[in-house]
């Protein structure tokens, strides 16, 4: 690398004392002085890298839409004297930067390695993923050229040390550096020399990279088995076949599936070899981009492949669709190994193999082919994106890689992991980004070439905004940073080749969701039995083991925007959509409780996506008839499969549209108020479950001056109200609330309401320490669910009786919530069915299961977490910080951040429990704390133990405890419970345990 000598004689600060400029993987300083200033660290990287500069070109490169752009680049220069004095100098015609940027460094240490220093790597590309507004052609074209010389640098560079550590007996540090060569040996010309070198060396040790340099060597493999690497052909990697561009002839994104593809495509290469045999035509076809080619080019480089067929000869037509044309090639293959021009062949004399590559069906290619079908010594294999319908074609559909795996993760997520490292170096490979890597994947059906497509878009977007990939017309339509091709021109190439019913089809199946029954397709978009058959036949639509029919979900996004261009039937159709929805999730509540009914609950749960979208559509059109009849439905749907976020984004939505303010002077229709009131109120429930206390409290009172006398939901306000008590602890209030609202329920008019109110009074009466007249109601709201026949009732009854038994007989509660569990399960219950495990920890506790408590409370806070009940979680947080301290394992962090959720979630009950449970830790611990912590903890065990809001078996249970009288005024009665939380979190954090 050039150095930077001083301008003029100048002095600056040397180059030991001034901090490296990072451009490895994370852009900023050593120091982090220039961290989060990328567009000084690409200034300052140029510089090092550049060697002196003339002022005006590093000006226009950087700011070339800058009025003044040598105004722009002094204040640059500025900025960076004053955060790293003496990093750059500059005069009337140059500029030069005294500092290193890391890639530099490790060019040279790489060079002089010593014998007993190991390689600190590099975390990705060079200056990958930086941000500068504007940028201007040149410098942008700097960055990528100097990104590969970078690569291979440091990838040569490696793989000449790794020779000198092989030769000195270090096999550890060759490893290393073997890996590091082939991870930045990107392009195989860095690692041509060294390959069989660098492949033994990683192979011995079982490295992943040796697979990835067996792809790279693959991929340059030559007609006749010779390789530019001179890779032996025996070696992983080496082939006896023709080499065959990536899936419709791109080089770029399908040119890096590696061995997790291979490895996943072994039983479609099974299902080719069985049916690869002289005498046979056989079609492969699948859309484009799904690796057709690539699999062929995986087959003709297997041995078995290589030992069956004398001659492996390939024709790739570009897709012509001239028979004539065809014909010419097929010919013109044959003649130039030997046999000849004519066809058939009767002089083919050994068995063979013809590949057809990219071929579009047509009568003249069938001619064609059907003139080859047949010899006894010809086995012939036909790649397209449509099937070939024909009686003399076997047909194979390749579909997408699998999106998960044995351990979950599978290869399409793999694929697409790998593809996003080369993207961008400073991502986080956390559960985050694998759970948006396994939607993308998805959403994407797996299809390699959209895989690495879409990941290549990481460089400039973040994974959660690539999610949105085939809603972004700018994602879809432009090729990403490096390729050539973009998503919507590789479904474009499958879509041209259908005919005008199928296109027609799909267009209409566009306004479906991601799965839809067969009555949705009749009725929505009037597609019959036969016109999906087609579809199926050409892997653009599939139908599972349940009847679920799926579409493509790249062809189904380039279909919809066909279908825009038509406005009149796109909107005639999605009126059809809305009326479908709706009228089916009306159709499946029981009119005897409002809730689905459990044998239908499993179909509208697939269908979630499609009455989402119809309800709101019909929220956005004012059909307010439609939006009332359909609330129970959506309401009943979304939340007892687990979807309280989303139960919150269209609510909110649904009031907003309503309009309705207090402030509002224009009346409005008792029906529009009742309404209003209704999505209020199950707003208000979900705004509790999701820990927004004082949210929900504002709703109920805002729905009750809108009830316009409607009872079913004023109880349903009044029970959001007295349940917002109960998660305080106050079960005397909320016990007085349900009485209230049991007096406007007419048992022979509401039933239903009646039941819950029972079990309603039955929570409270635990919190109040009744145990036997709560079991009493339970039971009698057990028994009306069995009337009823609503099993959702019925097993949250078996979850309350379990409850009510834990203090007393534990063991029946474990059975009672076996039961309970059972039926949420069984039913799709998601939501009921994460309070199973935290309720029955419980139970284990007061067992003295306390390993078995602990786990049922880690699998009940994931579950609490994945359905969206905030509440239920930080209560799991509250009881697993509580269990950790009985078992003499306390964490400070883990229970300081329960503390402070439950607080902000106004969940004093279980707050206090868990600090009595701590003040009661620290006084009796015999002298393990200070004296004031001890006289700090006897305040809280005082204040918690007098509290109204504590927990009735709580506070039976540590009454006893050492609460000194001359320490308990160390909290004052007197003091709120929002000063009592940061008082406890105190001291938490002043605790001097071993945690």
């Amino acid at each position: 690398m050039v150095g930077s000598p001083e301008l003029g004689g100048a002095s600056h600060t040397p180059e030991a004392e001034l901090p490296t400029i990072l451009t490895l993987g994370r852009l900023g300083s050593s120091d982090a002085r220039l961290d989060d200033q990328h567009q000084l660290v690409v200034l300052l990287a140029f510089l090092a890298h550049n060697g002196p500069t003339d002022r005006r070109t590093v000006a226009t490169m950087f700011w070339p839409e800058a009025s003044t752009p040598l105004n722009s680049l002094s204040s640059a220069l500025s900025r960076i004297r004053k955060l790293v004095p003496g990093a750059v100098e500059a005069d009337r015609h140059q500029v030069t930067a005294h500092c290193r940027t890391d890639a530099q460094l490790m060019m040279e240490r790489l060079a002089r390695l010593p014998d007993d220093d190991l390689v600190v790597a590099a975390h990705g590309p060079f200056l990958a993923g930086f941000s500068i507004p504007n940028i201007g052609v040149e410098l942008e074209e700097w960055v990528f050229d100097t990104r590969d010389a970078v690569a291979e640098g440091l990838a040569a560079a490696a793989a000449r040390r790794c020779r000198v550590a092989l030769e000195a007996g270090q096999d550890d540090l060759a490893e290393e550096l073997a890996a590091y060569a082939v991870a930045f040996g990107h392009k195989l010309a860095v690692v041509v020399d060294h390959a069989t070198m660098l492949h033994a060396i990683l192979s011995r040790q079982g490295n992943p990279q040796a697979a990835r340099l067996a792809e790279l060597v693959r991929a340059e493999t030559t007609v006749g088995g010779s390789t530019s690497s001179g890779v032996d052909t025996a070696w992983p990697g080496g082939s006896a076949a023709a080499r065959l561009p990536d899936a419709d002839g791109h080089h770029g994104a399908g040119a890096h599936q590696s061995e997790a593809t291979d490895d996943s495509r072994r039983r479609e290469l099974q299902v080719l070899g069985d049916a690869l045999v002289p005498g046979r035509v056989v079609n492969l076809f699948g859309l484009g981009g799904v690796g057709k080619s690539w699999l062929i080019r995986q087959y003709v480089s297997e041995p078995a492949t290589i030992g069956r067929f004398e001659k492996i000869l390939i024709v790739d037509i570009a897709e012509a669709a001239d028979g004539d044309v065809l014909g010419a090639e097929i010919a013109s293959a044959f003649e130039q190994h030997g046999f000849g021009s004519g066809i058939p062949l009767p002089h083919l004399t050994q068995p063979s193999l013809l590949i057809i590559d990219s071929v579009k069906p047509s009568p003249e290619v069938l001619a064609s082919v059907e003139a080859l079908a047949g010899h006894e010594n010809l086995a012939v294999l036909i790649a397209s994106r449509l099937r070939i319908d024909h009686t003399e074609v076997d047909g194979i559909a390749l579909r997408g890689l699998a999106v998960e795996g044995d351990q979950h993760i599978g290869p399409a997520v793999q694929l697409f992991i790998r593809a996003a490292e080369r993207a961008r170096a400073d991502l986080v490979y956390d559960e985050t980004f694998t759970a948006a890597a396994t939607e993308i994947c998805r959403q994407l059906a797996g299809v390699p070439l959209a895989i690495e497509l879409t990941a290549a878009w990481l460089g400039v977007v973040p994974p959660a905004d690539v999610l949105s990939v085939l809603d972004d017309d700018e994602i879809l339509d432009e090729p990403p940073p490096g390729e050539d091709l973009s998503l919507a021109r590789v479904i474009e190439q499958s879509w041209v080749l259908l005919p005008t019913d199928a296109q027609r089809g799909l267009s209409a199946l566009s306004v479906l969701g991601p799965s839809f029954r067969r009555s949705a397709a009749r009725q929505v978009g009037e597609v019959t039995m036969r016109g999906l058959a087609e579809l199926r036949d050409h892997s653009l639509v599939e139908v599972d083991v349940d009847g679920r029919i799926r579409c493509h979900p790249l062809v189904q996004a380039y279909a919809r925007r066909q279908l825009e261009d038509d406005p009149e039937r796109h909107a005639g159709l999605l009126e059809q959509h809305r009326l479908f929805f709706i009228e089916t999730a009306i159709a499946a509540v029981d009119p005897t409780n409002g809730h689905i009914r459990s044998a239908e609950m499993a179909d509208l749960i697939a269908d979630r996506h499609n009455i989402e979208l119809a309800w709101s559509s019909m929220v956005e059109l004012g059909r307010w008839d439609q939006v009332q009849a359909s609330l129970p439905a959506l309401d009943s749907l979304l939340l007892r499969s687990g979807q309280a976020h989303r139960a919150l984004v269209l609510y909110q939505f649904a009031l907003d549209s309503l309009g309705h303010r207090p402030s509002d002077s224009m009346p409005r229709p008792v029906e529009h108020d009742r309404l209003f009131a209704a999505v209020a109120s199950n707003l208000a429930w979900v705004k509790m479950l999701l820990g927004d206390a004082d949210g929900a409290d504002e709703l109920v009172e805002l729905g009750l001056g809108s009830v316009g006398g409607d009872i079913a939901t004023e109880v349903a306000l009044r029970r959001t109200r007295c349940a917002l008590r109960v998660n305080e602890g106050d079960g005397a209030t909320a016990l007085v609330g349900y009485r209230e609202a049991q007096a406007l329920v007419v048992p022979s008019d509401h039933p239903e309401l009646a039941a819950l109110l029972d079990e309603d009074i039955g929570r409270s009466l635990i919190l109040l320490g009744d145990a036997e007249a709560a079991i009493e109601a339970f039971r009698r709201t057990l028994d009306a669910s069995r009337r009823f026949g609503d099993v959702h009732m019925e097993a949250r009854s078996y979850l309350m009786l379990g409850v009510a038994r834990t203090g007393t007989d534990p063991s029946h509660a474990l059975v009672l919530f076996s039961e309970g569990e059972r039926l949420a399960v069984d039913h799709g219950l998601a939501h009921l069915a994460a309070y199973f495990p935290i309720d029955r920890a419980h139970a284990l506790a007061a067992r003295g299961d306390q390993a078995l408590a602990l786990a049922e409370l880690e699998r009940g806070i994931v579950l609490a977490e994945d359905v969206g009940d905030h509440v239920m979680r930080v209560s799991g947080e509250l009881q697993r910080g509580r269990l950790l301290l009985r078992m003499g394992e306390p964490s400070a962090g883990a229970l300081t951040s329960a503390f402070r959720l439950g607080i902000r979630a106004k969940l004093w009950g279980p707050v206090l429990g868990a600090a009595l449970e701590l003040a009661a830790h620290v006084v009796s611990a015999d002298g393990e704390f200070a004296e004031e912590l001890v006289g700090e903890a006897n305040g809280v065990l005082a204040f918690a133990l007098k509290h109204p809001l504590t927990e009735v078996v709580d506070r039976d249970r540590y009454r006893d405890s050492n609460a000194e009288g001359e320490t308990q005024a160390a909290l004052s009665p007197s003091i709120r419970l929002d000063e009592f939380g940061e008082r406890l979190i105190g001291l938490v954090g002043r605790l001097h345990l071993d945690w």
